[in-house]
């Protein structure tokens, strides 16, 4: 009878739809990403019956696990979605004053410090695409100086030479303690490789140090993490910035359009484009490499720019609202 009795205000009836359906939205893409980066395991073939019959019953096992699991996940979810649908349908009908908690500061505090985590995770997600992209280039300039490497009479001369010019030192101390001819010409051919090896020093100390550099970076996952923290940034950002935008015209009534507004939107949009370039870029597209690179570039210096804007709001928020 309460909710009949007052007048239903359409815009503000919209407005609560869309925020339970964000919310839901939310907490499925968390659910599923919390999925998906549960590690997973990987059956050996096996060799022989006995092994067989381990592998059936450790498949079984591992069915069973995952079925169980799934039944957890569905079991936090429901009522978290049906939380979400549960929201108290009268502070859509009512003055903007009306929202409770949801126009209150701890509301109005989840964009600011939400952002600040995530403007942090795109420095960090920023870091790792560099370095991922280094360790590619790396792979590429391995096989340039590679194939600068010398021929000597046996064969194309390999990094690390310092195996093969042991090699040689020692058949030319053997040889020199022969005085036939024949073995003369072979200190000969032998002194004349030593050169061609000595002569490769320096890119073969090149191919180590970059040997080892790849070594560094491949220890430290960097295309998994990076593609976390993307992740993240993509749902729990856009997700944010929505929520961001309900929350204003909750306390105050409607939207305040200005640098702020328009840069978040931005980000957001830069999100959600960087992220679709994703698939041509495990095709191996450079230009879409590209374009992801400087996007992203672009992201992190709107997102930059707007902090001190941001701040200011923040501030001004946390002087008009009360807890909580």
């Amino acid at each position: 009878l309460y909710r009949t009795e007052r007048k239903t205000d359409p815009p503000k009836l919209m407005m609560s739809a869309l925020l339970r359906l964000v919310v839901i939205v939310q907490l499925t893409f968390s659910a599923v990403s919390f999925k998906l980066l549960q590690p997973k395991t990987f059956l050996i073939p096996p060799k022989t019956l006995h092994e067989s019959k381990t592998a059936i019953m450790g498949t079984q096992q591992e069915q069973d696990h995952t079925e169980n699991e799934n039944k957890n996940y569905a079991l936090i979810l429901a009522p978290c979605i049906l939380a979400a649908l549960m929201l108290p349908c009268e502070s859509v009908q009512a003055d903007v004053g009306s929202y409770g908690i949801l126009a209150g500061r701890t509301a109005s505090m989840l964009h600011p410090v939400s952002n600040m985590a995530l403007f942090a995770t795109s420095l960090y997600s920023a870091y790792l695409g560099f370095q991922w992209r280094r360790l590619r280039e790396i792979g590429e300039e391995l096989k340039v100086l590679n194939s600068q490497l010398p021929s000597i009479s046996s064969g194309k001369l390999k990094s690390p030479i310092a195996a093969t010019l042991a090699t040689l030192s020692l058949d030319l101390q053997a040889l020199k303690a022969d005085p036939s001819p024949e073995s003369q010409s072979k200190i000969d051919l032998i002194n004349k490789d030593i050169s061609i090896v000595t002569g490769a020093t320096a890119i073969d100390s090149n191919i180590a140090e970059l040997t080892a550099t790849r070594k560094d970076l491949l220890s430290m996952n960097l295309r998994d993490k990076h593609f976390a923290s993307g992740s993240v940034l993509l749902g729990v950002g856009v997700s944010v910035s929505i929520l961001g935008a309900f929350n204003t015209y909750m306390r105050a009534g409607k939207l305040f359009p200005g640098p702020h507004l328009y840069a978040g939107m931005a980000i957001t949009i830069l999100w959600a484009v960087a992220a679709a370039l994703v698939p041509a870029m495990q095709k191996g597209n450079e230009a879409a490499r590209s374009a992801h690179i400087a996007l992203n570039v672009v992201n992190v210096l709107l997102f930059a720019w707007q902090v001190p804007t941001g701040l200011d709001i923040m501030f001004k928020v946390w002087e008009k609202t009360s807890w909580p």
